[in-house]
Protein backbone atom coordinates (compact mmCIF):
# COMPACT_ATOMS: atom_id res chain seq x y z
CA UNK A 1 0.00 0.00 0.00
CA UNK A 2 0.98 3.57 -1.36
CA UNK A 3 1.95 5.54 2.12
CA UNK A 4 -0.33 8.74 3.16
CA UNK A 5 0.43 12.10 2.51
CA UNK A 6 -1.52 14.99 4.58
CA UNK A 7 -1.52 18.31 3.47
CA UNK A 8 -0.76 21.15 6.43
CA UNK A 9 0.02 24.18 6.50
CA UNK A 10 2.74 25.94 8.28
CA UNK A 11 4.10 29.70 9.01
CA UNK A 12 6.59 30.42 6.84
CA UNK A 13 8.08 33.71 9.46
CA UNK A 14 11.30 32.69 10.49
CA UNK A 15 11.79 33.44 14.52
CA UNK A 16 14.11 31.99 17.31
CA UNK A 17 11.42 29.42 18.32
CA UNK A 18 10.96 27.90 14.47
CA UNK A 19 14.25 28.46 13.67
CA UNK A 20 14.72 25.19 16.03
CA UNK A 21 12.11 23.39 14.32
CA UNK A 22 11.86 21.91 10.53
CA UNK A 23 8.81 24.03 9.65
CA UNK A 24 6.78 21.14 8.00
CA UNK A 25 6.28 19.93 11.64
CA UNK A 26 4.05 23.41 13.25
CA UNK A 27 0.99 22.01 11.68
CA UNK A 28 -1.55 24.42 11.83
CA UNK A 29 -4.54 23.07 10.33
CA UNK A 30 -5.97 19.05 10.17
CA UNK A 31 -3.95 16.94 8.00
CA UNK A 32 -6.21 16.09 5.04
CA UNK A 33 -5.12 12.39 4.60
CA UNK A 34 -4.53 10.85 1.08
CA UNK A 35 -4.71 7.27 0.25
CA UNK A 36 -2.59 5.95 -2.18
CA UNK A 37 -0.92 8.88 -3.05
CA UNK A 38 1.59 7.80 -6.44
CA UNK A 39 -1.10 6.93 -8.61
CA UNK A 40 -1.64 10.57 -9.47
CA UNK A 41 0.23 14.35 -9.13
CA UNK A 42 -0.09 15.86 -6.04
CA UNK A 43 -1.80 18.96 -7.92
CA UNK A 44 -4.46 16.30 -9.27
CA UNK A 45 -5.21 15.59 -5.20
CA UNK A 46 -5.16 19.12 -4.20
CA UNK A 47 -8.02 19.93 -6.74
CA UNK A 48 -9.62 16.78 -6.55
CA UNK A 49 -10.55 16.79 -2.69
CA UNK A 50 -11.44 20.62 -3.08
CA UNK A 51 -9.04 20.58 0.22
CA UNK A 52 -7.58 24.01 -0.96
CA UNK A 53 -10.97 25.79 -0.34
CA UNK A 54 -9.62 24.62 3.36
CA UNK A 55 -6.23 25.49 3.20
CA UNK A 56 -7.00 29.32 2.13
CA UNK A 57 -9.85 29.91 4.69
CA UNK A 58 -7.92 28.71 7.54
CA UNK A 59 -4.67 30.52 6.64
CA UNK A 60 -6.49 33.35 6.05
CA UNK A 61 -8.27 33.40 9.16
CA UNK A 62 -5.42 32.37 11.61
CA UNK A 63 -3.94 35.72 9.41
CA UNK A 64 -6.30 37.85 10.20
CA UNK A 65 -7.20 39.26 7.23
CA UNK A 66 -10.23 39.88 4.60
CA UNK A 67 -11.12 38.28 2.46
CA UNK A 68 -10.35 41.80 0.49
CA UNK A 69 -7.04 42.25 2.18
CA UNK A 70 -6.27 38.54 0.73
CA UNK A 71 -7.27 39.29 -2.32
CA UNK A 72 -5.22 42.71 -2.58
CA UNK A 73 -2.14 41.09 -1.39
CA UNK A 74 -2.62 38.01 -3.61
CA UNK A 75 -3.20 40.52 -6.67
CA UNK A 76 -7.00 39.02 -7.47
CA UNK A 77 -10.32 40.11 -6.29
CA UNK A 78 -12.58 39.38 -3.48
CA UNK A 79 -15.36 37.67 -5.38
CA UNK A 80 -12.50 34.92 -6.54
CA UNK A 81 -11.47 34.57 -2.72
CA UNK A 82 -15.16 33.77 -1.33
CA UNK A 83 -15.65 31.47 -4.77
CA UNK A 84 -12.47 29.47 -3.72
CA UNK A 85 -12.93 29.32 0.03
CA UNK A 86 -16.95 28.44 -0.39
CA UNK A 87 -16.25 25.55 -2.51
CA UNK A 88 -18.06 27.22 -5.45
CA UNK A 89 -14.62 27.09 -7.60
CA UNK A 90 -11.66 24.90 -7.09
CA UNK A 91 -8.65 26.20 -7.03
CA UNK A 92 -5.74 24.85 -8.92
CA UNK A 93 -2.37 24.04 -6.88
CA UNK A 94 -0.29 26.78 -7.87
CA UNK A 95 -3.56 29.07 -6.49
CA UNK A 96 -4.07 27.59 -3.63
CA UNK A 97 0.38 27.71 -2.88
CA UNK A 98 0.02 31.52 -4.13
CA UNK A 99 -2.60 32.59 -1.45
CA UNK A 100 -1.03 31.07 1.02
CA UNK A 101 1.93 33.03 0.84
CA UNK A 102 0.15 35.71 0.64
CA UNK A 103 -1.43 35.12 3.74
CA UNK A 104 2.36 34.16 5.06
CA UNK A 105 2.21 30.68 5.07
CA UNK A 106 3.20 28.18 2.95
CA UNK A 107 1.80 24.32 2.06
CA UNK A 108 3.88 21.75 3.12
CA UNK A 109 3.54 17.71 2.80
CA UNK A 110 4.34 15.29 5.25
CA UNK A 111 3.33 11.68 6.61
CA UNK A 112 0.28 11.72 8.34
CA UNK A 113 -0.14 11.23 11.55
CA UNK A 114 -1.90 7.53 12.77
CA UNK A 115 -2.84 6.58 15.94
CA UNK A 116 -3.21 3.25 18.13
CA UNK A 117 -5.27 2.18 20.91
CA UNK A 118 -3.26 0.77 23.48
CA UNK A 119 -4.47 -0.90 26.48
CA UNK A 120 -8.23 -2.72 26.95
CA UNK A 121 -11.29 -1.71 28.41
CA UNK A 122 -11.51 1.43 30.35
CA UNK A 123 -7.66 1.83 30.74
CA UNK A 124 -7.24 2.53 27.30
CA UNK A 125 -4.87 5.35 25.69
CA UNK A 126 -4.40 7.01 22.61
CA UNK A 127 -0.46 7.10 20.65
CA UNK A 128 0.37 8.48 18.09
CA UNK A 129 2.64 7.04 15.30
CA UNK A 130 4.89 10.95 15.62
CA UNK A 131 4.62 13.76 17.44
CA UNK A 132 2.14 16.51 17.18
CA UNK A 133 3.41 20.03 17.27
CA UNK A 134 1.76 23.47 17.60
CA UNK A 135 2.67 27.29 16.71
CA UNK A 136 3.83 29.21 19.62
CA UNK A 137 1.28 30.81 20.09
CA UNK A 138 -0.89 27.54 20.55
CA UNK A 139 1.68 25.53 23.01
CA UNK A 140 2.07 28.51 25.11
CA UNK A 141 -2.10 29.60 25.55
CA UNK A 142 -4.86 29.28 28.21
CA UNK A 143 -6.71 26.28 27.64
CA UNK A 144 -9.78 24.54 29.00
CA UNK A 145 -9.36 21.03 28.68
CA UNK A 146 -13.01 18.97 28.09
CA UNK A 147 -14.55 17.15 30.79
CA UNK A 148 -13.94 13.55 29.77
CA UNK A 149 -9.85 14.63 29.96
CA UNK A 150 -10.28 16.57 33.59
CA UNK A 151 -13.12 14.82 34.52
CA UNK A 152 -11.73 14.96 37.89
CA UNK A 153 -11.10 18.63 38.78
CA UNK A 154 -9.99 21.55 37.36
CA UNK A 155 -9.51 21.56 33.40
CA UNK A 156 -8.01 24.91 33.08
CA UNK A 157 -4.01 25.71 32.44
CA UNK A 158 -2.12 27.93 31.72
CA UNK A 159 0.32 25.91 29.30
CA UNK A 160 2.81 29.45 29.22
CA UNK A 161 3.57 28.34 32.76
CA UNK A 162 5.75 25.21 33.01
CA UNK A 163 4.18 23.25 36.01
CA UNK A 164 0.83 23.82 34.46
CA UNK A 165 1.94 22.86 31.42
CA UNK A 166 3.38 19.77 32.84
CA UNK A 167 -0.23 19.13 34.85
CA UNK A 168 -2.25 19.34 31.35
CA UNK A 169 0.18 17.09 29.77
CA UNK A 170 -0.52 14.43 32.23
CA UNK A 171 -3.70 14.17 31.53
CA UNK A 172 -4.09 14.44 27.95
CA UNK A 173 -1.60 11.59 27.73
CA UNK A 174 -3.61 9.50 30.28
CA UNK A 175 -7.31 10.59 29.06
CA UNK A 176 -7.34 12.67 26.04
CA UNK A 177 -8.38 11.10 22.30
CA UNK A 178 -6.49 11.81 19.19
CA UNK A 179 -8.16 15.21 18.77
CA UNK A 180 -7.35 16.19 22.31
CA UNK A 181 -3.94 15.51 21.82
CA UNK A 182 -3.35 16.87 18.54
CA UNK A 183 -4.99 20.57 20.12
CA UNK A 184 -3.10 20.72 22.71
CA UNK A 185 0.61 18.72 23.60
CA UNK A 186 3.17 20.13 21.62
CA UNK A 187 6.00 17.18 20.93
CA UNK A 188 9.03 19.68 21.84
CA UNK A 189 7.57 21.11 25.03
CA UNK A 190 6.51 17.19 25.89
CA UNK A 191 10.19 15.75 25.29
CA UNK A 192 11.32 18.45 27.64
CA UNK A 193 9.25 17.97 29.98
CA UNK A 194 9.36 14.20 29.68
CA UNK A 195 11.75 13.55 32.92
CA UNK A 196 9.23 15.71 35.54
CA UNK A 197 6.06 14.08 34.07
CA UNK A 198 4.21 11.61 36.70
CA UNK A 199 2.45 9.19 34.23
CA UNK A 200 0.94 5.32 34.82
CA UNK A 201 3.45 3.17 33.75
CA UNK A 202 1.58 1.77 30.56
CA UNK A 203 1.16 5.62 29.40
CA UNK A 204 4.86 6.14 29.72
CA UNK A 205 5.53 2.53 28.27
CA UNK A 206 3.53 3.36 25.27
CA UNK A 207 5.29 7.11 24.26
CA UNK A 208 8.63 6.44 25.75
CA UNK A 209 9.76 5.24 21.76
CA UNK A 210 8.16 8.42 20.51
CA UNK A 211 10.24 10.55 22.78
CA UNK A 212 13.52 8.40 22.46
CA UNK A 213 13.32 8.59 18.76
CA UNK A 214 12.74 13.03 18.86
CA UNK A 215 16.32 12.84 21.43
CA UNK A 216 17.92 10.86 18.91
CA UNK A 217 17.12 12.92 15.82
Amino acid sequence: MAPQLSFVVANNVTNGYQRQRPAKTISLVKPVSIPDANDRTVSDKIQSMSSGSHLIADARGRAGLSQGELAERAGTSRTAICAYESGAKDPRAETVERLLRASGFELVIEPARTWRTVGSGRKTISVPSSLPSLAPVRAFARVKLPHHVAWSGQGDFDLGLRPERGKAYELLLTEGLPDDITKFVDGALLVDLWSELFLPSHVKAAWQPLIDAARNG
